[in-house]
C-alpha cells in the first residue's frame, strides 16, 4: 500500500469487517485497544490512559482515570461524547464494546488536525496524538510493545502449515528485512501476519528483521528505503547466504510465508 501524503488521523482508518455481536450498540463495537496513540491534557501525556480504535466506525475510545467518563471521539462527526464506564463491556480478548441502550452525551466538538484531534472539557484541552513512529532497526518484541495491537493480530492469525514445514526444512542462513511503517494502515493489518509465522521458525537459520520508517513524506527519502529501492509497505527483502534472491511485496502479505517459503524453497532448489 503506497502512503505518498502527509499523515493525517483519518487516513490511518482502514475497514475491518464487524465482528458477531452480543447485546451491544448496533455500531460502537470491536474497539480495539491500540497504542499508537497519547491521551494528553494541556499537552502533557496521561500515565496509565488507555485508547482503543473501532476502524469500522471510525472512532476511538479514551479511557482514563483523568476523565469522570470515558470519552467517544467521532472524527466524521467531529464531536466527542461521554460514554458511561459501566457501559463497557470487555471481551475476553480485551476487545471492547458499548452495551446496547446507553447513555451516550455530548462532549463538546471535536477538532482535527494535523496528527490528532483535541476537544475541550472542563477549561482544559483533552487531545488524541499519534505516537512518534518506530524507526530504524528492530525485532518483533520491539514492534509489539510499541503497539500491542500487533500482538493481538499476531494471535489471531494461523500461518500455513505446509509453508512453516517448508521453510523448517531450510539449511541456509536466510535473512529477511522487512521495511515497515507502524503509522501504516497496511502494515498494521498485515504486519502481525508475518510476526506469528517467525515465532514458527524459532530456531532455524531464517532471521527476520524489521526496520520502521517515518512518516510520508520523510519516508520516502530515508536512506534504507532509497539504497532498498522500496515505495510501497510493507516490503520485505529475502537474502540467502548474503545475496538477495527475491522480495514479499505489499501485495502479497495475506499469507507472507507462503511467499517467503517459495522464494526459499526455489532457490535451495537451484
Amino acid at each position: 500500500m503506497k502512503i505518498n501524503r502527509q499523515f493525517a488521523l483519518l487516513a490511518l482508518l482502514v475497514a475491518i469487517p464487524a465482528q458477531a455481536q452480543g447485546p451491544t450498540d448496533a455500531s460502537l463495537h470491536d474497539f480495539e485497544p491500540d497504542g499508537e496513540y497519547e491521551f494528553q491534557i494541556d499537552g502533557k501525556a496521561v500515565p496509565g490512559a488507555e485508547v482503543a480504535r473501532a476502524n469500522h466506525l471510525p472512532a476511538y475510545l479514551i479511557i482514563s482515570k483523568s476523565l469522570a467518563a470515558p470519552v467517544l471521539l467521532l472524527p466524521r462527526e467531529s464531536v466527542a461524547k461521554a460514554v458511561p464506564a459501566d457501559a463497557l463491556v470487555r471481551r475476553a480478548d480485551g476487545v471492547i464494546d458499548v452495551a446496547a441502550g446507553a447513555k451516550i452525551t455530548s462532549v463538546g466538538p471535536l477538532t482535527i488536525a494535523g496528527d490528532g484531534a483535541s476537544f475541550q472539557q472542563g477549561g482544559k484541552t483533552l487531545s488524541l496524538r499519534a505516537k512518534a513512529p518506530l524507526t530504524g532497526l528492530h525485532t518483533a518484541a520491539d514492534i509489539e510493545t510499541f503497539n500491542p495491537a500487533f500482538r493481538r493480530r499476531a494471535e489471531r492469525y494461523v500461518p500455513n502449515a505446509d509453508a512453516i514445514k517448508a521453510l523448517r526444512a531450510n539449511k541456509r542462513k536466510v535473512i529477511v528485512r522487512v521495511v515497515f511503517g507502524s503509522w501504516c494502515p497496511h502494515c498494521q493489518a498485515k504486519l502481525p501476519n508475518l510476526i506469528r509465522a517467525e515465532r514458527e521458525l524459532n530456531g532455524t537459520p531464517i532471521a527476520i528483521e524489521y526496520y520502521g520508517l517515518p512518516r510520508p513524506p520523510a519516508a520516502w527519502t530515508d536512506a534504507e528505503a532509497v539504497r532498498l529501492g522500496v515505495s510501497s509497505l510493507p516490503t520485505a527483502i529475502v537474502s540467502v547466504d548474503g545475496q538477495e534472491v527475491g522480495r514479499i511485496p505489499s501485495s502479497s502479505w495475506d499469507s507472507p510465508e507462503n511467499m517467503l517459503a517459495r522464494i526459499v524453497t526455489a532457490t535451495t532448489a537451484r
